[in-house]
């Protein structure tokens, strides 16, 4: 299964013009995975494989990355 998990993640990356990061991991019957899009997206995936060869999506969630430190500052001087 890793030989399969490593190759979707250069596709992706070949998908995305090598503007995409991609980690994928199986742990007994669970699947998970990360894309960072370009540093400015990033997409986070869990699913579990069934014994009958379905699946259930335990996770998919859609967020900005963060680029660097917040900096901090004054946000009003009134």
């Amino acid at each position: 299964m890793s030989a399969q998990l490593d190759k979707i993640c250069e596709q992706a990356r070949a998908a995305g013009n090598g503007q995409v990061d991609c980690t994928a991991n199986m742990d007994d019957t669970t699947v998970t995975a990360e894309f960072i899009c370009g540093d400015t997206r990033r997409l986070s995936i869990a699913i579990t494989i069934r014994d009958d060869a379905s699946f259930r999506i335990d996770k998919w969630k859609m967020a900005s990355a963060q680029q660097g430190t917040p900096s901090t500052g004054t946000l009003w001087q009134g």
